[in-house]
């Protein structure tokens, strides 16, 4: 268990993501099967705040990681705790909204390789993969079975209110929660903050906006 919850970083861990996205696909298929389930989705969001609080305790064993890396500032862990937490509070918009941040959210984080800095099997890692199969599973589920629009104006609101608080805690930290400080790309290396924070937030806007255009066109929205 030790092992499992080290915080000395390991060197030259390359994490094999194409397993990982082989993975999210099946675990999707399945949840699918069974998304008329009511118990499925309850414990999913269940499920999302435990991996979440799991992945907290071990933050707070070092509090310089805990400060830059720990908080619940990343776009997922966001919607890992709000999805669940607007659901069983029945606010619709923000369960809409959320919903929609899970499913862009976790296509993004896996586009891209595993930032772990810890081979395999560690905490981060193993949380980083099941939190993101969780979150994804809710934001279907959410999607295929309560049907809920979201105007464009509502999704830029959220979009720039969440991401401006953030950008100030990035900068009060000098963090780079959610990238909106530093694209983790070489091609963008050196460009301004507010530039980063700025084209983030459009990008954020356009990439949700989609998704509610999307489920127009497949009908999981009214």
């Amino acid at each position: 268990m030790d092992y499992f919850f080290r915080t000395t970083p390991d060197a030259g861990f390359t994490f094999n993501m194409h397993l990982v996205r082989l993975g999210l696909v099946l675990f999707l298929f399945i949840v699918y099967q069974f998304r008329q389930k009511a118990w499925l989705l309850k414990t999913l969001l269940v499920s999302s705040i435990c991996l979440q609080g799991v992945l907290y305790w071990w933050y707070t064993l070092d509090h310089n990681i805990l400060i830059m890396e720990g908080l619940p500032l990343y776009h997922c862990r966001i919607a890992g705790i709000c999805l669940p937490l607007s659901f069983f509070l029945k606010r619709e918009k923000a369960r809409t909204f959320f919903a929609d941040l899970a499913l862009v959210g976790t296509l993004v984080a896996f586009a891209v390789p595993d930032p772990s800095n810890y081979a395999w099997p560690h905490v981060t890692n193993a949380t980083y993969i099941l939190n993101h199969y969780v979150l994804m599973a809710c934001g279907l589920l959410v999607t295929v079975n309560y049907k809920k629009s979201l105007p464009v104006k509502d999704i830029a609101i959220n979009c720039f209110v969440i991401n401006l608080i953030i950008f100030i805690v990035d900068l009060t930290l000098n963090a780079n929660y959610g990238y909106l400080t530093k694209v983790p790309i070489e091609f963008f290396a050196g460009f301004p903050a507010i530039i980063v924070f700025i084209a983030m937030t459009l990008l954020m806007i356009l990439s949700l906006s989609l998704v509610e255009k999307l489920k127009t066109r497949l009908g999981t929205k009214k």
